[in-house]
């Protein structure tokens, strides 16, 4: 039998220098290709079988005609697509055709037979274990799509984007008030609060029909808030008023104001409810305040421009990023003090283009992520170490963060490329920009 045959039939890998011979699964193991080369090797090989044994019609090979076919001509150049393509076996092609006319096969095709029969069977089994192999794999191995459902807010579309999180795919747009920024789901998220800022009002939207069920009295120019952990507070930075605004959802009325620094945004409360930290932009201070006192009990000046305030799930630190420091601050929650400051550089890109502003922080404290605004990137940083591991490009202009529920994911919002960002958690890499309104600005999900 021509060498040709013998080698597309049974792989063989060959090297300057004499080689024990190895069993496919050592080769599987040396050379991942080789399954998929078994792959196509085994379905040529029963159709060259099928074909001898006269059980298959197959068109006959001509040499002219297939040089003239793009699909033929993409499977000369692939060495792994050239098992049947031998010159000879075309000529046996056309020999055999002619003699299975009258009954017969020829001498050299019978030769091919027997060796397609030797072959067959060894590697049926290979084949069945291998992909028996990758229906396990894909069965056991794969996680599900985590099942969620993401909000954004638009800030001039004024409008609420639905992105389903199976799919990753716009599904609604919802209609709200007049600049639409911070968003908060409730407590036993059925509904969503959007600061609707240049309305000066919170508005709740019913999440089963998706319609604005009520508005908040909130202060003027909402821009972002926070919820107490028994979600019945909210608590309201005023930008213009220099205030924190504490609203009762249930009676739908203001407790009290808390006066803070200038133009306050940032605000967080520890898991405990009983701190929150409100961050004043102007004054770059975090405003510590007892709930219970409504009270500021503590002053803690950072760097330039500070946007958010987030707390460990611990309630042990909570951190601070400045958008013009280019920042984050690790403050001990005990002790009020800065415990570290964290800064950033990426390869390439100007210092005055880093700016912090979002934060999420996982649940076991492993990781955090910061978004960098106009840099473009999400810094990933181990939350012990507090060394910066990468910088994952996203979006333009990204601001805000969030998880998904089970934190597999963090969303960013990017304000100047109108889209979200999706990171997958395990893997730290971007996997899909999902296109939403202009400017969206807030993010958050649900299951």
């Amino acid at each position: 039998m021509p060498n040709g045959v013998s080698r597309f039939c049974a792989p063989a890998f060959t090297s300057s220098f004499p080689r024990k011979r190895e069993s496919r699964f050592q080769v599987s193991q040396r050379l991942p290709w080789a399954p998929a080369f078994e792959a196509v090797t085994y379905f040529r090989t029963r159709a060259l079988w099928r074909f001898a044994r006269g059980q298959r019609r197959i068109p006959l090979f001509h040499a002219e005609k297939q040089q003239n076919t793009p699909v033929q001509a993409r499977r000369r150049r692939n060495p792994a697509l050239q098992v049947v393509d031998s010159a000879w076996i075309r000529r046996e092609f056309r020999y055999g055709a002619e003699q299975r006319k009258f009954g017969g096969r020829s001498g050299e095709l019978n030769d091919l037979t027997d060796e397609l029969r030797r072959n067959l069977f060894v590697r049926r089994i290979f084949l069945t274990a291998s992909f028996a192999g990758v229906t396990v794999a894909l069965l056991c191995g794969a996680p599900p799509a985590p099942a969620d459902t993401i909000y954004v807010s638009n800030e001039k579309d004024n409008t609420i984007t639905v992105v389903d999180g199976t799919n990753l795919t716009p599904v609604k747009t919802i209609p709200v008030g007049q600049r639409p920024r911070g968003i908060l789901l409730s407590k036993d998220d059925k509904s969503l609060y959007v600061c609707a800022s240049d309305s000066d009002h919170i508005e709740e939207l019913d999440l089963a029909d998706d319609k604005v069920a009520r508005t908040l009295p909130s202060g003027a120019d909402p821009e972002y808030f926070a919820l107490d952990p028994a979600g019945k507070l909210l608590y309201v930075a005023n930008e213009d008023d220099n205030l924190v605004t504490v609203v009762d959802i249930e009676r739908g009325e203001v407790v009290t104001e808390i006066p803070v620094g200038v133009e306050p945004e940032g605000m967080g409360i520890s898991p405990d409810g009983k701190y929150l930290v409100n961050t004043s932009e102007t004054t770059n201070m975090a405003h510590v305040i007892d709930t219970a006192k409504r009270e500021v009990v503590a002053n803690i000046l950072v760097d330039s421009r500070p946007r958010r305030a987030v707390w460990t799930a611990d309630g042990a630190q909570f951190w601070v990023s400045a958008e013009i420091g280019g920042s984050v601050s690790v403050i001990d929650a005990a002790k009020r003090e800065i415990v570290k400051r964290i800064t950033f550089a990426v390869p390439g890109v100007p210092t005055e283009a880093i700016q912090a502003v979002g934060i999420a922080i996982t649940s076991d404290r492993k990781l955090a992520f910061v978004a960098l605004g106009p840099a473009n990137r999400v810094a990933v940083i181990d939350a012990q170490s507090y060394e910066v591991l990468r910088y994952l490009l996203v979006g333009q202009r990204v601001w805000s963060l969030a998880f998904n529920p089970d934190q597999s994911r963090v969303y960013t919002t990017n304000g100047v490329s109108n889209d979200i960002s999706v990171i997958d958690v395990g893997s730290l890499k971007v996997i899909k920009s999902v296109p939403v309104g202009q400017s969206p600005w807030g993010v958050v999900s649900r299951p």
